[in-house]
């Protein structure tokens, strides 16, 4: 009887495993249980917090990246899974951002408008990949609105210019035709396009793809109700003045760009021809704008022609429906076609340093914009006191007091203080950053420290054209003034990448922080992206890092374009319009309110 005792007392290797389980995961459970309380209170409060729980692994709407939404905004870490059979279930992610437990090529939107993109290569002619773009975009709408839209981008790669493969090259009655198309198809009121070094868009699996160097076309289309379209041009054949000087009545330079006032805090996208910007007429119009609609959006790009397809297809085109309603008079005459919107290939417009088309879209419609800068600053901060137009003859050294120096020589000492990987930078990487706040009358920061770091952010980056040995100038991509402060810049992929992750972090952690605050509005509904021609894989060795970034960060359909020459505020500087170099801005669109 004892020994059997014994034995029923005496475990089992098997029930001392169950036993000492039982005692470690029932603290454990304690201890998660106010936890999941406190999780399945706001998963239940509001549906605008609710959690994406699932069965299987919630990826972002729009494409198949196998990207577990469940990490959404927690730092850019996100988990792979494998890829699983498309579903039909919705859920929505962390930063109230909805999302897909299923690919396909999807767009998200939010309750009051509609995004799509696409992007078609391979094709021959301008018309054959437009209505294959077209396709995917109908196939994304769905049933939603009717499959029709209110406003079409068109970004066309310059390569269609060219006679390779057995291949014609374009001709302006092909853009013709396509805008057309895409006017007919999508039902569309307003088309604007430019020509560009490569194109950004949604490929096959929904995700965006960079198609640089390839015959490619990228078509966004939008949806906007609530949202009054204002279309516009300035210079060009058919397009509107400027007013004289920036002062007096702000009206007049609303009215240039459809006559939005100020308390609709419309969002300005513009597509200029690159000879604008050679002529002032582009800093002549972001200035204006500034003035008559201050803190408000203005983004956009340069296009970005071949020599070739300079000569045979206009750099910026488009078809302008009337705004609704009507703006002002003189912008009504543009005509149905883009003949009268072309900023190229013809003698009036070389002659008038081509033109800008553009929308000014007011209503139920926000953006939030984002520049990321392919460079970081080497060396000391100066002050122009000599230069001509732009040629800088003599600076004043700013932290050290010293004056009198040549340009040359405060880059000769500038490299020697560098290690041996940033000068083999400089060698090939040089720019010249130019102070927008100049005429402040205060020394930099010391380097390293925080307040630094944000003053890094003043500077608009500028090419270093040549250098003369004799009088030890330098010539800078600009026209300067004395008194200019200016700081020298290399370009280097690993601060590219930096800045794209901090700024993605920074708005994933400020939409989290908004969810879980109830507010923050609904979430985004499309990004629109130019990139300077200089980025891409040349830069970060790897394809589509900018578009990639933005789209695990919203989810949502990006598009856009390589372009000459980027518009978008400079951070930190109450939003001021800058033509920036080497740079991404991107535009992050969303409703105001959902309906």
């Amino acid at each position: 009887w004892a020994e059997e005792r014994t034995r029923r007392e005496e475990p089992s290797p098997e029930n001392r495993r169950k036993r000492a389980m039982r005692r470690f995961y029932s603290p454990l459970g304690l201890c998660l249980l106010p936890a999941l309380l406190l999780v399945a209170l706001l998963a239940f409060a509001s549906p605008s917090h609710a959690f994406a729980f699932t069965g299987s692994p919630v990826r972002l709407a729009g494409g198949p990246l196998q990207q577990s939404a469940a990490l959404h905004g927690h730092g850019g870490r996100v988990a792979a899974f494998p890829p699983q059979a498309p579903r039909v279930a919705r859920a929505r992610g962390l930063a109230g951002l909805v999302c897909e437990t299923g690919g396909g090529n999807t767009a998200v939107a939010s309750a009051t408008m509609k995004w799509v993109s696409s992007c078609s290569v391979g094709f021959n002619t301008i018309k054959e990949g437009t209505a294959d773009a077209i396709r995917r975009c109908q196939e994304q709408l769905g049933e939603a609105n009717g499959g029709k839209c209110d406003l079409a981008m068109v970004f066309v790669s310059a390569r269609y210019s060219e006679s390779r493969g057995g291949a014609s090259p374009a001709s302006p009655t092909e853009l013709d035709e396509a805008v057309a198309m895409l006017k007919k198809e999508l039902g569309v009121k307003h088309v604007i396009g430019c020509l560009g070094a490569g194109v950004i868009g949604s490929g096959d699996d929904g995700s965006p793809e960079e198609f640089e160097n390839f015959k490619a076309i990228s078509v966004m289309a939008a949806a906007l109700p609530g949202v009054t379209i204002r279309p516009w041009k300035v210079g060009g054949t058919g397009g509107a003045e400027l007013p004289v000087g920036i002062g007096g009545d702000q009206n007049a330079w609303r009215e240039v760009v459809g006559g939005a006032s100020n308390e609709e805090t419309p969002v300005v996208i513009m597509l200029g021809d690159p000879r604008c910007a050679a002529s002032g007429k582009l800093k002549e119009l972001m200035d204006g704008l500034d003035f008559g609609l201050p803190g408000c959006a203005k983004i956009g790009g340069l296009a970005a022609p071949s020599r070739a397809a300079a000569q045979k297809l206009p750099a910026v085109f488009g078809s302008l429906s009337p705004a609704a309603p009507p703006a002002i008079g003189s912008l009504m005459n543009l005509g149905e076609m883009m003949s009268e919107m072309r900023g190229g290939a013809n003698p009036a417009a070389d002659k008038e340093g081509g033109g800008i088309v553009g929308v000014t879209l007011s209503g139920n419609i926000a953006v939030e914009t984002m520049v990321a800068q392919a460079c970081r600053p080497i060396g000391g901060e100066y002050e122009i006191s000599k230069v001509t137009n732009n040629m800088v003859q003599e600076v004043i050294d700013v932290t050290r007091g010293k004056d009198g120096i040549k340009p040359l020589e405060a880059l000769k000492t500038t490299v020697q203080e560098l290690s041996a990987n940033d000068r083999q930078l400089a060698q090939s990487s040089l720019l010249v950053g130019v102070a927008v706040d100049s005429l402040q009358l205060k020394a930099p920061p010391p380097a390293g420290t925080p307040k630094a770091e944000e003053e890094e952010q003043r500077f608009i980056v500028r090419q270093v054209l040549g250098a003369s040995v004799e009088d030890g100038g330098i010539l800078v991509g600009e026209q300067l003034r004395v008194g200019q402060r200016m700081r020298f810049h290399i370009r280097d992929a690993e601060a590219a990448v930096e800045q794209v992750e901090d700024l993605m972090t920074t708005y994933k952690r400020k939409r989290l922080g908004e969810s879980m605050m109830g507010g923050g509005g609904p979430p985004a509904a499309g990004v629109l992206l130019f990139a300077c021609v200089g980025r891409g894989r040349q830069l970060f060795n790897q394809a589509n890092f900018d578009s990639r970034s933005a789209y695990l960060s919203t989810g949502v359909p990006v598009a856009g374009v390589f372009c000459d020459g980027e518009i978008g505020p400079l951070a930190g500087q109450g939003g001021e319009t800058q033509l920036h170099s080497f740079s991404s801005v991107y535009a992050i669109i969303r409703p105001k309110t959902a309906v």
